[in-house]
């Protein structure tokens, strides 16, 4: 028997409405679809997010994203690794501050090949010197 304090308020069993044979969880489902959901809404507000971001920073629309990415096959610009993390190159030369202007994207890189560019400063003569040094050639 359901001994409950005198003017509580009884709520009958609420069932989910995806899997009425499982015990409710929240927002009427079950909580495996209520995880399934919550994660979908997570990543899909974390794509919205990263769009928005490129677009502030980088002057990269979504349009422009995917294009590139579709050129560079999903790859390195520079590796020709598979791209996980993907960093957006630009010549840190044409723009002031934070922000570039978009113009000055060159491509997709890894985190690794990004990190080795910016070590270098974009300065191609230490770059080919670094190469020289890697070759064992002696100028």
């Amino acid at each position: 028997m359901n001994q409950h304090k005198r003017g509580e308020k009884i709520t009958p069993a609420r069932i989910p409405t995806c899997h009425p044979n499982r015990k409710h969880f929240n927002s009427g489902l079950c909580s495996s679809c209520y995880s399934r959901t919550h994660r979908e809404q997570l990543n899909q507000a974390l794509r919205e997010w990263r769009a928005n971001h490129r677009q502030w920073v980088y002057g990269v629309s979504q349009e422009q994203y995917d294009a590139m990415f579709a050129s560079q096959s999903g790859r390195c610009a520079v590796c020709d690794e598979p791209l996980n993390i993907v960093h957006i190159d630009h010549n840190h030369r044409c723009c002031v501050g934070d922000r570039s202007c978009g113009e000055c994207v060159r491509g997709l890189l890894c985190a690794d090949c990004n990190r080795g560019l910016g070590c270098f400063h974009d300065d191609p003569i230490s770059l080919l010197r670094a190469i020289e040094y890697l070759l064992g050639i002696r100028l």
